[in-house]
């Protein structure tokens, strides 16, 4: 990927997280958002890339969202946008997360919240 297309990639990221980090209240959080050049596979069997990938220390209100530019330079801006805000739902949920190690929960929940939260700002823009 050129140097131009991954910045335009990256600058198309820090716009949603703009408007979403303020939506969901997360701007008293420190959150850092990481721009990678390489594509990681969540399941290289199937060829599921992963677009995006959240870590948080909620004790500490910090996070780390990384992003996968190559994977994310495929996806329109509405597949970006539930993405994002995906992630940042784990950064909400985090505090929950179950000792065992197991994600299937979390992952579930955190896309129906991302939905539910992106519902919601399409129904106040239209009024």
């Amino acid at each position: 990927m050129r140097d131009k297309e991954f910045k335009s990639q990256c600058k198309r990221v820090k716009k949603v997280a703009k408007k979403w980090l303020t939506n969901l209240g997360l701007m008293w959080w420190n959150v850092k958002i990481e721009y990678h050049d390489t594509v990681m596979f969540s399941d290289v069997a199937s060829g599921f890339e992963t677009a995006m990938m959240c870590t948080a220390q909620w004790q500490y209100l910090q996070a780390v969202i990384d992003v996968y530019v190559p994977t994310i330079a495929e996806m329109d801006d509405d597949a970006l946008e539930r993405c994002f805000i995906h992630e940042c739902m784990h950064i909400l949920v985090n505090e929950m997360r179950e000792t065992d190690g197991a994600f299937t929960h979390e992952e579930r929940v955190c896309e129906t919240l991302a939905k539910a939260f992106q519902w919601v700002e399409e129904l106040c823009q239209t009024g």
